[in-house]
């Protein structure tokens, strides 16, 4: 019988504070993740056993999870880790949980609802800060007032605690998207700055600027309230950050801007720090008829302690067996009183503001059922794109060679062949790329299409080659060789990555130096070009991938000009703990790990 949990991104700052307090309430969590010298001292000094693997190979995966119940996922952010790790929990038939905030991870998850149920497990994303107590309260208003329309939700933290890093990375990373609230049952992007509101959290009204929260996704789930507004008090001095980002945000579409603001991380907080730090979360509920009710809840520092108590509770929960199967949210599972099971935790009714009509902004964007596009980019963006530079390669390595061997009409009908192969030749190798072309239960995504459009596109090229050929046939490999390359160049926008444009320049100017200066050799040095090409691509674009890979254990806080700076007491008593979260849905994406360890029972084995 499985009756234990283990604890993956336990080397992280979150899952470090999560596995010292499920050691202080009884539990011994089997610690995991990728970064085995911590992993392996954390353990030993919590007197743990311990795993050491990461995300890549499934194989890996399911052998880690071995006599396992529950798994509770703190590695993020996990629009990058969470698939993997469900994908495997639903081949195991193991629970999971997570302490995701991110839109994308509730959606993706949430469609997964039905292999779930087929497989009695349960996915519950957000067992921490995010959403469980703003998730219990948005059920507990709605049980109060069940014809309620309209559902407002906000919070305040209150003390020196600031953002954990994990927390502050993620921000980074959504930097490029746009801010979405609800209405009547439609996500609506708002294209520029958020209207605020005054909201008592108990110590006075306070002005809340509206943000992009989970409870936008969950508490419709758990509650069916058509129109949901989620707001945090801010300073000035953020707000005024804030509205900088706002104007700035297309520069964060650059990877390299990113990176940038990545090096500029803080550390999180003390433990002393989050002692001293309190979090106010206030909701209100109204219907059509005026009718309004209002709570707050008024507990610890969310993004560690609120955070770790929440998901232990839900942890001790599953482990006796209270584990409905399929995609769960904190209420939907465990009730609105869930949330007062954590220490200090205190819920109080409180008089309604007086009702009123959600303002629609001009600058609304009608987002409806279909993932985003903004979504869908980044998800495609993610993936290695290493299988069709790989199958060009091998196809202008042969034409190449075969060449030597045949005379000009053999050698045309060889590049022929081999370049109209290409595509087939990628989808076999995707296979074992990881990348899986014809992956049919991927969720859909419009820039595949794009992407096979583009090499419809490279293969009616011919239609310019053959006039060509006819009258010179060594012009066949500098019209095909150059004419096929331009469709990296729409593919380096997708992606927003300069190799595809690298990729289509290089290659035309050399095919064309090589066309002129090797006129007796056209076909040997032409396609000898290319390949070198593809060479330096290929190894652009798995370092890039390789720079995708999310630590688990990722450390701090953006402090620069443009990004939201670290936020201390000495400037205002509120502390700001933000999660941005991706604005539209559905990112499950190929893992982004390096190449797996072995499993560790005693001592870490090196990572290779």
């Amino acid at each position: 019988m499985r009756c234990s949990f283990l604890l993956y991104g336990a080397n992280g700052y979150v899952g470090r504070a999560i596995a010292r307090a499920a050691v202080a309430t009884g539990l011994a969590p089997i610690m995991a993740g990728r970064n085995a010298p911590v992993i392996s001292a954390l353990a030993r000094e919590l007197g743990l056993e311990f795993r050491v693997f990461d995300l890549d190979d499934p194989h890996v995966i399911d052998q880690a999870l071995t006599g396992v119940s529950v798994v509770l996922h703190c590695a993020g952010p996990f629009m990058a880790t969470s698939r993997p790790m469900v994908d495997a929990c639903l081949r195991t038939g193991i629970h999971y949980l997570d302490i995701t905030g991110e839109l994308p991870v509730f959606d993706a998850v949430a469609r997964r609802d039905a292999e779930a149920k087929a497989a009695n497990v349960m996915l519950m994303p957000g067992a921490g800060f995010d959403v469980v107590p703003t998730d219990c309260l948005a059920m507990f208003l709605q049980q109060r007032l069940p014809s309620a329309t309209r559902l407002m939700l906000g919070f305040q933290s209150v003390g020196p605690g600031g953002m954990p890093p994990g927390t502050q990375h993620t921000m980074i990373e959504l930097l490029p998207f746009g801010n979405y609230v609800r209405r009547d049952g439609a996500l609506l992007r708002v294209n520029g700055p958020l209207t605020s509101r005054t909201i008592d959290f108990g110590q006075g009204p306070v002005r809340a600027s509206q943000i992009t929260w989970g409870d936008v996704f969950t508490a419709y789930h758990s509650t069916g309230i058509p129109t949901i507004e989620t707001y945090l008090a801010l300073s000035p001095r953020v707000k005024s950050q804030m509205a900088w980002i706002d104007r700035l945000r297309p520069l964060f579409a650059f990877a390299r801007v990113r990176d940038m603001l990545h090096t500029r991380v803080a550390p999180g907080p003390s433990p002393a720090a989050r002692a001293q730090t309190v979090t106010h979360v206030w909701g209100q509920a109204q219907n059509d008829e005026g009718v309004a009710v209002a709570a707050r809840l008024h507990g610890p520092e969310a993004g560690v302690e609120w955070t770790a108590q929440c998901a232990l509770s839900i942890v001790k929960r599953v482990l006796r067996g209270n584990a409905p199967p399929g995609y769960q949210t904190p209420a939907m599972a465990y009730g609105p009183d869930l949330v007062l099971e954590t220490l200090g935790v205190v819920r109080e009714e409180v008089p309604a503001d007086a009702p009123s009509a959600p303002v629609a902004q001009a600058n609304e964007e009608l987002v409806g059922v279909e993932r985003l596009l903004d979504v869908q980019r980044v998800e495609f963006s993610a993936r290695r794109f290493l299988a069709m530079p790989l199958a060009g390669s091998i196809a202008w390595t042969v034409i190449g060679l075969g060449s030597l061997a045949l005379d000009p009409f053999g050698a045309s009908m060889l590049l022929f062949v081999a370049t109209g192969s290409i595509a087939y030749v990628g989808m076999f190798l995707s296979r074992y790329t990881g990348e899986h072309f014809i992956d049919r239960t991927r969720p859909k995504n419009v820039f595949d299409r794009l992407f096979m459009y583009q090499v419809g596109m490279a293969l009616l090229v011919y239609a310019i080659a053959i006039p060509f050929f006819r009258a010179d046939y060594s012009s066949l490999p500098l019209t095909v060789g150059i004419l096929s390359g331009l469709m990296w160049l729409p593919f380096s926008w997708i992606i927003q990555h300069w190799i595809g444009v690298f990729h289509s320049v290089v290659r035309t100017v050399a095919v064309t130096a090589a066309w002129y200066l090797f006129p007796e050799h056209r076909f040997q040095v032409i396609p000898l070009v290319i390949v070198l090409v593809y060479a330096v691509t290929m190894l652009f674009l798995e370092s890039r991938w390789r720079q995708r890979t999310i630590q688990s254990d990722i450390s701090p806080l953006v402090d620069s000009a443009i990004a939201p700076a670290r936020v201390s007491a000495q400037a205002d008593d509120t502390v700001y703990d933000i999660t941005l979260v991706d604005p539209a849905f559905d990112r499950p994406t190929e893992p982004r790990m390096p190449a797996p360890i072995r499993l560790s029972e005693g001592e870490p084995t090196q990572e290779r």
